[in-house]
């Protein structure tokens, strides 16, 4: 018989950073870690519902931070067990994994973009309906995800990622090697941003990305409550219990305030966002304030 969605896969999220090698931070003169600050926030909430966070990177070669102040220096230093031996990304599979993780990294643009075991790893995510978070330039670790015909996996996904405007605001843009708002495009995402700095989280059936680092608890929560309801479905099928209708994987949301997305029913959908405004469309750019639903 077919194994559920959730069958082996323990209370674990793996996380997959940029390492601490030649990128394009060393091209440009810039930190090009991984931020603290989003992976911080990450942890954070993963071990508030008992989440174990693993780090693995390409070759298991340390990982790559970058502190945005002292204090998150210091949590860096006092965690930094986690970082200097990872996991080998080509020693991963996704079964032993409960969800995934990728922190927003200007490293990603490089090291993670190109990265064909990746690739493999985010599709076998994505074909289990395992719950799949990305930040900001993290999202570039999800272009090597591809079919069998060579067509970008999410293609027609809605999703959202560092935006041009917010990248053209950097010194060195016109050097990066990868601006991924134009990769959405031109490989068939449907692409979606606030402006600025605005929270803005796009969910896509197991898929939930964040635009930016103050995305990053809005999206993290959103991840651990499909996870919570892949959980539950799982176990109510073994036990042959009748199931609530739950999160519908077909169903993209773009949430642009700091409230996490509660779904009770797909046919109650104007009623489950506690009293805010839902709007039918999948915009271009939003503007901060609403939460915009469609059925693709």
């Amino acid at each position: 018989p077919a194994r559920s969605v959730m069958a082996g896969a323990p209370n674990v999220c793996l996380a997959v950073l940029s390492p601490d090698c030649d990128n394009v931070g060393d091209t440009l003169d810039v930190h090009a870690g991984v931020s603290a600050r989003c992976l911080v926030q990450a942890h954070n909430l993963l071990s508030d519902t008992n989440t174990k966070l693993v780090i693995a990177t390409p070759d298991g070669l340390p990982a790559a931070l970058f502190s945005e102040d002292d204090w998150h220096e210091s949590w860096v230093r006092k965690h930094k067990q986690m970082f200097v031996a990872p996991l080998r990304l080509q020693d991963l599979h996704e079964s032993d994994y409960a969800c995934l993780f990728l922190p927003t990294a200007l490293g990603a643009l490089s090291d993670l973009a190109n990265n064909a075991l990746l690739g493999s790893l985010v599709d076998s995510f994505l074909a289990r309906k395992k719950p799949l978070c990305a930040i900001g330039h993290g999202i570039a670790g999800l272009c090597k995800a591809t079919s069998s015909t060579g067509v970008w996996s999410l293609r027609g996904r809605c999703l959202t990622a560092t935006s041009i405007f917010e990248t053209a605001q950097l010194p060195y843009f016109g050097r990066l090697p990868l601006i991924i708002e134009d990769f959405i495009k031109d490989n068939g995402g449907i692409y979606t941003a606030s402006e600025g700095d605005g929270v803005h989280v796009v969910v896509d059936g197991c898929l939930v990305t964040g635009q930016n680092v103050p995305s990053t608890s809005l999206a993290v929560q959103n991840m651990l409550w499909l996870r919570s309801e892949l959980t539950s479905r799982s176990a109510a099928r073994s036990s042959g219990q009748s199931q609530c209708v739950g999160f519908p994987f077909s169903l993209p949301h773009v949430i642009q305030q700091t409230k996490t997305l509660r779904l009770a029913s797909p046919h109650s959908l104007p009623n489950a966002f506690q009293g805010e405004k839902s709007v039918a469309g999948c915009s271009s750019r939003g503007n901060g304030s609403n939460i915009t639903s469609n059925v693709l």
